[in-house]
């Protein structure tokens, strides 16, 4: 740590069986915010067979720095970059996210690359409570790209088949029997099914777990013994 930032530095020498010449390379870099203002400042040299030299500047700041400020509230963004080999290229744009649970993410950004061509691309990223989504578009010198990607997962137990994010290896599956809509705490859009069942997609192994149901999402008609579950599972398991 360096006053308000931190500063890393790589330094590597390799030499290779039958090259004449090492690789040598540099890297330096040192991120840092003052009040709402983040910068990051990189440095790179490599020698060797390839050569070259890089030096990349990136800030950003929310938007409500200028205004009433708000948790979706989405933050400008700028990077530039200088390649000794390519040229200068830079972008910026706007990135955020949306919802209580800020579980749509989007970005939008415009730029040239070192031939001053246009660049602009745009991607959103959803989690929902039975899979997630992603769709991007993208356009610049002689291409257009728009791709899209889906990916969740299915826990198949004693009471049914239940529909969940993308899982780990070792996961916990929530039962709330018939209560509908309860969410897990610490777990993004993570919720109950109609049937009352939720998969916590990741757990940590060999380590006590703090499983806990938020209670301001139980119905009316619900009453429950206990909210929070402590479990240690093995690597693996279902719990």
């Amino acid at each position: 740590r360096l006053g308000h930032g931190s500063i890393y530095a790589t330094l590597s020498h390799q030499t290779y069986w039958g090259k004449a010449r090492p690789e040598r390379l540099i890297q330096v870099g040192y991120n840092t915010s003052w009040k709402d203002l983040n910068l990051g400042l990189y440095f790179s040299q490599t020698k060797g067979q390839y050569s070259s030299r890089q030096v990349s500047l990136s800030v950003s700041i929310p938007l409500d720095s200028f205004g009433r400020k708000s948790g979706n509230t989405p933050s400008a963004n700028y990077m530039a970059q200088s390649d000794s080999r390519s040229g200068l290229s830079q972008r910026a744009g706007v990135s955020g996210a949306l919802l209580e649970q800020r579980n749509l993410s989007y970005s939008v950004y415009a730029g040239t690359d070192a031939k001053d061509a246009g660049k602009f691309s745009a991607n959103a990223s959803y989690r929902g409570d039975v899979g997630n989504l992603n769709l991007g578009v993208s356009h610049g010198a002689g291409y257009s790209r728009v791709s899209a990607g889906v990916s969740g997962g299915v826990v198949i137990h004693g009471g049914g088949i239940t529909f969940s994010q993308p899982l780990q290896d070792t996961i916990a599956l929530v039962e709330v029997p018939h209560a509908k809509g309860v969410r897990i705490q610490n777990q993004v859009n993570v919720r109950t099914d109609r049937r009352g069942y939720a998969v916590q997609p990741y757990a940590t192994a060999y380590r006590a777990n703090r499983i806990a149901l938020d209670t301001n999402t139980l119905g009316d008609d619900v009453e429950i013994s206990h909210a929070v579950q402590e479990l240690v599972p093995t690597r693996g398991a279902v719990v």
